[in-house]
C-alpha cells in the first residue's frame, strides 16, 4: 500500500519531526488495514452461520473522518445481536484459528486473539454494566427485546453491518461516559462525537437519539459532551440546536480532566 501523507501546520517542522509523524501515520494507516480486513473476515465467518453482528467504534467510526485510515484503533469491537448464540460465535472462532483469553476481565463480552496478535471482543450488550441497576436492564432488554436498528456502511470500500445513527451515537456517548466514570478517557472520543455530527442526520434518527437518553437519563451526560466539543473543538453549534442543551454544564472542569486522562 503506497501512503502519501501531506502535514499541515502553522508551524514549520523540523525534518526530525516530519519524519517522525510520518512514521506514526504510516503505521496507523496499515494497522487499520489490518483491522478492517481482520473485521470483514469475522463478520463474514459469523453471518456465514447465520449469526446477526454489527460493528462498533474502530473502522465504523474511522469513515466519518477526512482521511479515514488515520483514525487509530487496537482492536476489533462485535456487537453480537443473537445474544443466546454466544457459545456459537465461541466454538466458530476457536475452530478458525483464534485464542480465547484465559482471563475474561468483563461480564458482557469475550475477548479473542488472532494469530497476529489483535484483540477482538465480541459483546452482548451496548455497554458493560453501570452501577446503576435500572440502566443496566435498560441496555439488556434492548438487545434481548431486538430493540436495535441497524445499516450499512461502506468503511474504506468494504461493506460493513452496523447500528443505524441514532443507536450508534448512542453507543458512543455510553462508551465515553462508562470510561469516564472509571479511568478516564482522551481526546480521541470526543473528536469521534463532533465528526461524527457533521453528516446528515435523519429527523426520525434524531428522534429516536432523544428518546434513548430520556429513556436511560443520560441526556445530562450528551449535553455536557456537545457543549464541550462546541466550546473547544469546533463543533458547530448550529448543527446540534436540535438537541436542546438549554442546561450549562462545566465544560472547562470537564475538558481538563479529559485532557489530564
Amino acid at each position: 500500500i503506497a501512503v502519501r501523507i501531506t502535514i499541515e501546520s502553522e508551524k514549520t517542522l523540523t525534518e526530525e519531526e516530519s519524519r517522525y509523524i510520518e512514521k506514526e501515520c504510516k503505521q496507523i494507516t496499515l494497522q487499520n488495514y489490518r483491522l478492517l480486513f481482520l473485521t470483514k473476515y469475522i463478520v463474514g465467518l459469523l453471518e456465514e452461520n447465520k449469526l446477526r453482528v454489527v460493528v462498533l467504534k474502530g473502522v465504523s467510526t474511522a469513515q466519518y473522518y477526512p482521511v479515514p485510515e488515520l483514525r487509530k484503533s487496537g482492536d476489533v469491537d462485535l456487537l453480537l445481536l443473537d445474544t443466546d448464540k454466544i457459545g456459537l460465535v465461541k466454538q466458530i472462532l476457536l475452530t478458525n484459528g483464534f485464542k480465547i483469553y484465559e482471563e475474561q476481565l468483563a461480564n458482557h463480552h469475550i475477548s479473542f486473539l488472532s494469530e497476529e496478535g489483535i484483540s477482538i471482543e465480541i459483546h452482548t450488550m451496548l455497554a458493560e454494566p453501570f452501577d446503576n441497576g435500572k440502566i443496566n436492564r435498560y441496555l439488556d432488554r434492548m438487545v434481548k427485546d431486538k430493540q436495535l436498528e441497524t445499516d450499512t456502511i461502506y468503511a474504506m470500500e468494504l461493506e460493513l453491518p452496523v447500528l443505524s445513527k441514532a443507536y450508534y451515537a448512542y453507543e458512543l456517548l455510553l462508551h465515553m461516559m462508562q470510561h469516564f466514570l472509571r479511568s478516564g478517557f482522551g481526546l480521541k472520543l470526543l473528536c469521534d462525537w463532533v465528526v461524527f455530527w457533521q453528516y446528515p442526520v435523519e429527523e426520525n434518527e434524531k428522534s429516536t437519539y432523544l428518546r434513548l437518553l430520556e429513556e436511560s437519563r443520560v441526556k445530562g451526560f450528551s449535553d455536557l459532551v456537545t457543549q464541550t466539543c462546541v466550546k473547544y473543538l469546533g463543533m458547530p453549534e448550529e448543527e446540534v440546536q436540535w438537541m436542546n442543551c438549554t442546561t450549562e454544564y462545566p465544560c472547562e472542569e470537564f475538558m481538563k480532566e479529559v485532557i489530564e486522562a
